[in-house]
C-alpha cells in the first residue's frame, strides 16, 4: 500500500475540479518521452499539485504511435486511426484508463462498439471461420468447436491436457507456441494462438515468451501439472492477481470514486467521438493548463548520466546542445532507445536486447457500405495460412465501419484498416514503401474478401519497430536491467512504458499510474533497495486472489518476502 498511498487525487467533491497549487520547494521530476505513457504518469504525479513535471518529448507532437487523422472523402470527412483503434473495456489494466477518462471529463464522448458486430474471424485455411465466443450464437459456438477447423481441435486437445507432461523444473522460459504444443498440440498453436499473436503483438508465435506474455498459465503448469486441473483447483483464472496487480490496485483506491463515474463504459471495446486521438488531446490541453507542469517537444535526448555530487539524472539535449538535471527521471522511451541514451553503462545492455518489429497500417474507405462478406471486428491471418495465400505478409484486417460505426460525417460506407509486416518483416532489407504497402493492402482485400472495388481514401502509415517484442528469456533480460539500473542510476531513474510490462495502451496508461505512484511514494532513493520500476522482475512470482475489500491484507501478503 505505501507504493501509492502518497498519490491523491484533490480533495474537491467534483472530479474534473482539483488544486494544483504548488508547495513549497516542490520535487521536480523528469520525464522522457511524451507518449501516453509519459503523458499519463506526468499526469498522475501532478494531479496534486505537490510535484513540478516536466515532459521532454523528442518529436513536435505528443501521443506517440496514437494518431487519428480526419480524411476529407468529398461526401464529408472519415476518422483513419494509424495507431490503437479501439480500447478494451475489460480486465483490470482497464481501470487505470477509466479512472483517467473520468478525470478528464470525457465519458460523454465514449462511442462503445456494438455488441451486435463483436464476431471475431480467423482465415483459415482460406476462408473465414467465426471465432466461437463474443459474437457468436451459443449453439454456433458449439458448432464450431465440434465440427469447423481449425477449432475443432480444441476440445480433444483440453480432454488430453491434464495428461500430457509437465516441463522440466530447470526450465526458464519458452515460447508461447512452444509451450502450447506441448500442452494443447501444434495445430493449436500454429493454426489458432498464432493468429492471436500476430493480432496483439504482429510477433512470431515461436519467439514470443509465454513466461511475460501468460505468466499465470506458466505458473498453473508448474504449480499444478495441468491447465485444465488449474481451473478446476482455482476456479475461474481471471481473478487470479499477481503482484503487479495488487500494485496497481492499490494505486487505484484514491481513485474509486473515478472509477464509479466511468462505470458505464463497460468491458467492452470503445472509442470516442474524435476517436482514440482525443484521449490524447484532453490529456495534452489539461497538462498545458497545469501550472506545475512543462511540456516540452522537440527536446531530442542524447545522453543521460548520473551526477554522483548532487544525486540527479543530467539529461542532454542534441538539437540545442544544452541540459537538464532532475533529481528523479522516469523514462517511457523505448528500451532499445534508452540504452543507446546510457553508452557508457554496460550494465543495461539487456535493455538494447529488446527489439520491436515495424508494420504497415493501411486505411481504407469505400463508398459502398455493402461490401464486406461478414460483419464483426475483423479477422486474423495465422501463420499456417499458405503462402500463395498471403504473400503480402498480411497480419489481419480490421473491419472498422463495423467496430466502431458513426464517427465520420461522411455518409456510411465501408471502412477498412489492413496490417501488414510484423515478424514478417525482420531482416528484411527494404521495407516496402507507402504506395507499394497500399497496393498489397488491396490486393489482400480482393484475395480474401473479393473487395475490387475503387476505394475512395487510401492512408498508409508505416510504422518502424513500433511494437516490443516480449521474446523468451524477456523476464530475465529486465531482472538483469533491474539490478543494472539500480547500480547506475541509485534509483534516480526509473522506466514504464511499452518495453517492459505490455505494449496496449490499457497497460501503457496503468503504467504510467504505478510509475507515478511509485515515484510518488518515494522518500529516499538512494535507500538500501531503490526502485527503478521492474523490481517485480527480480522477485519470485507470486499469485493471489483478490477483491477491492480484501485489498490490504492482499498487499500485505504479497509484499511480505520484499
Amino acid at each position: 500500500m505505501r507504493a501509492c498511498s502518497r498519490l491523491r487525487p484533490p480533495a474537491s467533491r467534483r472530479l474534473r475540479t482539483y488544486a494544483t497549487a504548488i508547495v513549497t520547494a516542490p520535487v521536480h521530476v523528469g520525464v522522457i518521452g511524451g507518449g501516453i505513457t509519459g503523458l499519463a504518469a506526468a499526469f498522475f504525479l501532478a494531479l496534486d499539485g505537490k510535484r513540478r513535471v516536466t515532459v521532454l518529448e523528442g518529436s513536435e507532437r505528443v501521443g506517440g504511435w496514437i494518431q487519428t487523422r480526419s480524411v476529407d472523402v468529398g461526401t464529408g470527412r472519415v476518422l483513419f486511426e494509424q495507431g490503437p483503434r479501439t480500447l478494451r473495456g475489460g480486465g483490470l489494466s482497464a481501470s487505470a484508463t477509466k479512472a483517467l477518462i473520468a478525470l478528464l471529463g470525457l465519458q460523454s464522448q465514449i462511442v462503445a462498439s456494438p455488441k451486435a458486430n463483436a464476431s471475431r474471424y480467423l482465415y483459415y485455411p482460406d476462408r473465414l471461420v467465426r471465432v466461437p465466443g463474443p459474437g457468436a450464437s451459443r449453439s454456433a459456438s458449439v458448432r464450431s468447436l465440434l465440427f469447423e477447423a481449425p477449432f475443432n481441435a480444441l476440445v480433444p486437445a483440453l480432454v488430453a491436457e491434464p495428461w500430457r507432461a509437465t516441463r522440466p523444473a530447470e526450465r526458464e522460459d519458452e515460447s508461447v507456441g512452444g509451450f502450447v504444443a506441448r500442452r494443447l498440440g501444434r495445430a493449436v498453436a500454429d493454426n489458432i494462438v498464432s493468429g492471436m499473436m500476430h493480432g496483439i503483438y504482429a510477433g512470431d508465435v515461436y519467439q514470443l515468451s509465454v513466461k511475460s506474455l501468460a505468466p499465470l498459465l506458466w505458473h498453473c503448469e508448474q504449480a499444478y501439472g495441468s491447465l485444465v486441473r488449474a481451473r478446476y483447483e482455482l476456479g475461474p483464472l481471471s481473478r487470479q492477481r499477481s503482484r503487479d496487480d495488487v500494485e496497481l490496485l492499490a494505486c487505484l483506491i484514491p481513485y474509486r470514486r473515478a472509477l464509479r463515474e466511468s462505470a458505464s463504459i463497460g468491458d467492452s471495446q470503445y472509442s470516442f467521438r474524435g476517436g482514440v486521438g482525443m484521449l490524447v488531446s484532453a490529456l495534452e490541453e489539461r497538462l498545458r493548463r497545469m501550472p506545475n507542469v512543462q511540456l516540452v517537444t522537440g527536446w531530442q535526448a542524447a545522453r543521460l548520466r548520473y551526477d554522483g555530487a548532487r544525486a540527479q539524472v543530467t539529461v542532454s539535449d542534441a538539437k540545442n546542445r544544452s541540459t537538464v538535471s532532475f533529481p528523479t527521471v522516469l523514462s517511457t522511451i523505448p528500451a532499445r532507445a534508452l540504452a543507446r541514451l546510457t553508452p557508457e553503462q554496460p550494465l543495461l545492455t539487456p535493455l538494447a536486447g529488446i527489439h520491436a518489429v515495424s508494420v504497415a497500417v493501411v486505411n481504407v474507405y469505400y463508398a459502398d457500405p455493402a461490401l464486406l462478406p461478414a460483419h464483426g471486428f475483423g479477422y486474423l491471418i495465422p501463420r499456417s495460412v499458405p503462402w500463395a495465400l498471403n504473400p503480402e505478409c498480411a497480419l489481419g484486417v480490421v473491419f472498422d465501419s463495423d467496430t466502431v460505426p458513426g464517427l465520420d460525417s461522411a455518409p456510411a460506407g465501408t471502412k477498412l484498416t489492413v496490417i501488414l509486416g510484423g515478424h514478417w518483416w525482420d531482416g528484411r532489407p527494404r521495407l516496402p514503401d507507402e504506395a507499394e504497402a497500399g497496393y498489397q493492402a488491396r490486393a489482400v482485400l480482393a484475395r480474401h474478401l473479393g473487395i475490387v472495388h475503387e476505394p475512395r481514401a487510401v492512408r498508409v502509415s508505416l510504422q518502424r519497430d513500433c511494437i516490443p517484442q516480449y521474446v523468451v528469456g524477456h523476464h530475465a533480460r529486465l531482472a538483469q536491467a533491474d539490478v543494472g539500473l539500480k547500480r547506475a542510476f541509485h534509483g534516480r531513474l526509473r522506466v514504464a512504458g511499452c518495453s517492459y510490462h505490455g505494449i496496449s495502451v490499457n497497460d501503457c496508461i496503468r503504467a504510467g499510474l504505478v510509475a507515478a505512484g511509485g515515484i510518488a511514494a518515494a522518500r529516499d532513493a538512494d535507500a538500501d533497495a531503490p526502485e527503478t520500476g521492474l523490481g517485480s522482475f527480480s522477485l519470485p512470482q507470486v499469485w493471489t486472489t483478490v477483491a477491492w475489500e480484501e485489498k490490504k491484507d492482499a498487499v500485505d501478503r504479497i509484499r511480505k518476502d520484499r
